[in-house]
């Protein structure tokens, strides 16, 4: 497994940045009707959070994608993930993550998959005590039928619309 070039990770990711808030705006335009229309106005805690994120993705669109050191609300983190069985790499690839307001809702993924038909990297995969470039951990396989024993990540770049 070859050493890849850092600088190319970045603008991987920088890249595919400013694709994704258009549609993480229209996904929170997109939320809120689904809201008002099982809630009505009752839930002034979450209608709060989705003007919120309107605010934020609107300040996104109009920032420049910047590289960060670790990880911030309008972030996305390019990770090498590789995929073990009995101490021998079965898969290396890249993957990504994005973390902002709403991502973390499960309505707010569904609309994003099913009614805009996109595939966007909101599902948390950096646990809690990680998030900067260079960080590394492990994940064991949930079963053996998996077709591997753990998958180790490592954050290679991270690009943001953030603060």
């Amino acid at each position: 497994m070859g050493k890849r070039n850092t600088r190319n990770a970045s603008a991987s990711s920088s890249a595919q940045l400013p694709r994704m808030i258009p549609v993480l705006q229209k996904a929170t335009d997109l939320f809120e009707e689904e809201v008002r229309d099982r809630l009505g106005s009752d839930n002034k805690s979450l209608l709060k959070s989705i003007q919120e994120a309107r605010d934020f993705y609107a300040r996104a669109a109009r920032t420049a994608v910047h590289p960060v050191r670790k990880m911030e609300w309008g972030a996305l983190a390019e990770l090498q993930e590789t995929s073990w069985l009995r101490d021998k790499v079965v898969r290396s690839t890249v993957v990504y993550f994005f973390s902002g307001p709403l991502t973390g809702h499960n309505e707010f993924q569904r609309i994003v998959r099913q009614r805009l038909g996109e595939s966007l990297p909101l599902s948390p995969i950096i646990p809690a005590s990680y998030g900067k470039v260079g960080d590394r951990w492990s994940v064991s396989a949930h079963s053996r039928d998996e077709n591997h024993d753990r998958h180790d990540y490592e954050i290679k770049a991270i690009s943001s619309v953030g603060s």
